[in-house]
């Protein structure tokens, strides 16, 4: 009898050992995610996490592969835009030979302006240690125009707003990739003026 009355209690402490663990691995696990999401802003967007998620793939090893892959992407699906709207619906497809906002310059004063800036988007990475992606969208749309403007003469423009130039995927690329550089001077200067 007394032996297995000390069985059962031994049984029983283990029990409430198991059990003792189990509520500490639960409650360690609750604090660690109330502790993680604490430290999410509110004004956190899932453009922030996709930015970041593509600035830790650019800076790790794979980074030159990654950027290369992520500008002829860019490049092909501008291209490709082109070409299945040039095919599919010509009446909606306008030949800019002009320049930006319908400026009127002549081609090879354009061609060289284009080029000029692109040289001056790659000075800029080759100096840099980290490829940063809104100089990629630049670079694509830059050169997805400037192979429109060589093959063509015109820039293929195919995208029509009210009260809006007619644009395409790559000045759309263009734009995404100034609006990524304007934020991250902005977020600079905000945080060196909290410093």
């Amino acid at each position: 009898q007394r032996w297995r009355r000390n069985c059962l209690k031994y049984c029983q402490q283990l029990r409430n050992l198991k059990r003792a663990r189990m509520v500490s691995a639960k409650n360690r696990a609750r604090r660690s995610i109330s502790s993680d999401s604490r430290h999410i802003r509110p004004r956190e967007r899932l453009s922030d996490n996709v930015l970041k998620q593509m600035e830790r793939v650019m800076s790790g090893r794979r980074r030159f592969w990654a950027s290369l892959f992520l500008f002829i992407g860019l490049v092909l699906i501008d291209q490709f835009s082109k070409g299945i709207f040039s095919r599919f619906w010509p009446h909606l497809v306008v030949c800019n030979a002009h320049g930006s906002w319908g400026i009127p310059f002549p081609l090879p004063v354009l061609m060289l302006i284009t080029a000029g800036i692109l040289a001056w988007v790659i000075g800029i990475q080759w100096k840099r240690r980290n490829i940063d992606p809104a100089f990629l969208f630049i670079l694509a749309g830059g050169i997805g125009n400037l192979l429109d403007r060589i093959r063509d003469g015109c820039v293929t423009d195919f995208i029509s707003l009210p009260h809006f130039p007619v644009f395409n995927g790559a000045d759309v690329f263009i734009s995404i990739g100034c609006a990524l550089l304007f934020r991250s001077w902005y977020q600079d200067h905000v945080s060196r003026g909290k410093n």
